[in-house]
């Protein structure tokens, strides 16, 4: 079997309008000691998708350093 995959959206805050997104008006409901505890114990590649990452510095920055640490 292939590799496992984790498909995971930080935000859905972005500061585009493109006319084929439907991630933006969905409802956010962050938790963050539950999101980097699945990123964490996660064993296989890890792809972050949604809005733009960098809306929420704060977070992505947690996942880089998260990362780095638990590769």
């Amino acid at each position: 079997m292939g590799e496992k995959i984790l498909y995971a959206i930080p935000t859905h805050h972005c500061n585009l309008n493109c006319p084929h997104c439907t991630i933006r008006d969905a409802e956010e409901k962050y938790d963050h000691i539950a999101f980097m505890s699945q990123l964490n114990n996660f064993d296989g590649i890890i792809i972050l998708f949604g809005g733009e990452p960098t809306a929420e510095r704060d977070r992505l920055n947690a996942i880089i350093h998260s990362r780095e640490h638990n590769p």
